[in-house]
């Protein structure tokens, strides 16, 4: 077998590993982006034509992220930040190496069977580890694999989602194939329940909507509304069952918010979860407000938070954590406007590619169209959950974000390289 053989067969593994090994296996995601990274990296050296004559959307691509990395540099540079071993940046520049990934992947090309069973394979996992996690011998309290309980939440309801992308191929494949992404979006949505991680919970009507105007256009209006009714009713019935804790997660989080809001700084309701997290907003806002160029520098928030409580503004819940829990806000403390306009060009400019090619649908196969949507889910959903989580600053969510940025680019942006082994009506 000679060498490229060999990378589409690994690459092929990576595509069913990387999702399957999110809820419960370490350091596997980590080493698949480094090995495709190196790979990317030997094209480059060899100046190989997969990365010759970039396209549009491949320019915006390169547009983004250096616009995000030359933010996160000016503020390194330029705001009295700490030292870089400190900080979160790291999985900032982590963020470069979408480039080194989609020039491997573009080069192999991505197998559709391989992509869409994979990431189907994650989310049953999860909802297989969740169901251990509050059910077995443990009896967690919220499921969360090897993860957080919002990083475990998050990313299997994402890859239920992801499959359902992939729901046109599935019924190429046979009529009983459309099962598979069903399931998956069904135990992706499992998994996040038994996590209780109420932030992708919010995602859930967005995505819905999303699903709605793409599918709109190929499917009959009953099988859409037949659709969203099972899912009402399976949501519906989640709340229902105590064992869940659904129903008691969001009655607490109603009675929070009331609580905070008829509260003072040092009452004992702004150190909930709920409260807490008002706190770190409200903290972030006024640091901004004080440093609204280059923020207080990447890695001050905490410092600069405890500031704040020790003036009486904020209360001490908000200075406990490193992040406000807030990617946005994140950025706009640490890096004042520079940080937010870097993170915001970055979202914008992926969002764009992907809807760009649903838009040209009549001039691009079904296959990149369903592939660009499944793209739009990610990037939306990923804009959603860090509204109100720091996800950009945690090493399994920026590998996935990474990853699937790469291949889904490399599935739309490929003129036949590398896609032999795809079928021919895809």
């Amino acid at each position: 077998m000679n060498i490229s053989k060999t990378a589409q067969v690994l690459l092929f593994v990576a595509l069913i590993a990387f999702p399957v090994a999110i809820p419960f296996l370490p350091h596997v995601n980590g080493l698949i982006i480094v090995l495709l990274s190196l790979a990317g990296f030997y094209l480059l050296s060899r100046r190989d034509p997969v990365i010759s004559n970039p396209d549009k959307s491949e320019r915006q691509l390169y547009t983004a992220i250096g616009v995000f990395l030359l933010s996160v540099a000016m503020v390194a540079l330029f705001a009295d930040g700490k030292p870089f071993a400190e900080t979160s940046i790291g999985k900032f520049i982590y963020f470069a190496l979408i480039i080194p990934v989609y020039f491997c992947a573009k080069k192999l090309g991505i197998n559709r069977a391989a992509l869409w069973s994979g990431l189907a394979a994650g989310a049953l996992v999860s909802a297989v580890v969740a169901i251990y996690d509050v059910a077995g011998p443990y009896h967690m309290e919220r499921a969360m694999g090897i993860n957080h309980p919002i990083i475990f939440g998050d990313l299997a309801l994402l890859m239920g989602v992801m499959a359902m992308g992939g729901l046109t191929w599935f019924r190429k494949q046979s009529r009983w194939h459309v099962l598979i992404p069903v399931l998956a979006l069904v135990a992706g949505l499992l998994a996040s329940f038994l996590s209780q991680s109420r932030g992708g919970w919010v995602a859930l009507p967005v995505l819905a909507l999303l699903f709605v105007w793409h599918f709109g256009v190929h499917v009959a209006r009953w099988k859409i509304l037949a659709g969203m009714a099972l899912l009402l009713v399976f949501v519906t019935g989640i709340y229902f069952v105590p064992q869940s804790g659904v129903r008691n997660t969001i009655n607490t989080t109603i009675m929070h918010v009331d609580n905070y809001v008829n509260s003072d700084v040092s009452a004992p309701d702004r150190a909930t979860s709920i409260g807490s997290r008002f706190e770190m907003w409200r903290a972030s806002w006024i640091l901004f407000i004080e440093h609204p160029v280059l923020g207080v520098g990447w890695g001050k928030y905490q410092e600069e938070t405890q500031t704040l409580v020790n003036r009486g503004l904020i209360n001490q819940a908000a200075a406990d954590y490193p992040h406000p829990h807030n990617q946005f806000l994140s950025s706009l403390v640490n890096g004042g406007m520079a940080g937010l306009v870097g993170i915001l060009v970055l979202f914008i400019i992926m969002f764009l590619i992907f809807l760009r090619v649903i838009k040209n649908g009549a001039e691009e196969t079904s296959d990149k169209s369903h592939i660009a949507f499944t793209g739009l889910l990610l990037v939306v959903s990923f804009f959603i959950f860090n509204l109100s989580e720091s996800l950009m600053e945690r090493s399994r969510t920026v590998a996935f974000m990474v990853y699937y940025v790469a291949i889904l680019l490399a599935c739309i942006t490929a003129k036949g390289v590398g896609n032999k082994r795809a079928p021919a009506h895809e």
